[in-house]
């Protein structure tokens, strides 16, 4: 399974299972999460993006463990995310995912219109591969 981050048509970042990893994107290739997730498993993953203060960049974390680095993905955020896109084959012929929660932080709504890190909790679950 995949999920993709967009600013309008423009895809800006990936988070998803390749092969027997769980990868985002990391400018021109895909950086582990975990290295040889388990068949069966359940990872809750957290992604935050920030336009300003980390110019457009996003970071993630499984199972509220470490963050990675702010990261570009394919290319940086200009002004927001505004769609996600859940792939169930990862765009790759890989692995069928379950989706257990999707949800945004408790944030004042006048807090939400821009540049604030912003957590979407997913919680995915490999198949097969």
């Amino acid at each position: 399974g995949l999920v993709m981050f967009f600013e309008g048509a423009t895809i800006r970042s990936a988070v998803g299972f390749r092969g027997n990893d769980l990868q985002f994107r990391d400018g021109a290739a895909f950086t582990n999460l975990v290295a040889g997730a388990n068949n069966d498993q359940w990872y809750k993953i957290d992604v935050e993006w920030n336009v300003t203060t980390q110019a457009g960049k996003f970071r993630f974390r499984v199972d509220d463990g470490t963050w990675s680095a702010w990261s570009t993905g394919y290319s940086a955020i200009s002004a927001n995310i505004d769609a996600m896109r859940l792939y169930a084959d990862g765009r790759t012929g890989g692995s069928a995912f379950y989706i257990d929660n999707i949800s945004a932080p408790e944030i004042p709504i006048a807090s939400v219109l821009r540049d604030m890190e912003r957590p979407v909790f997913l919680k995915t679950k490999v198949v097969g591969y």
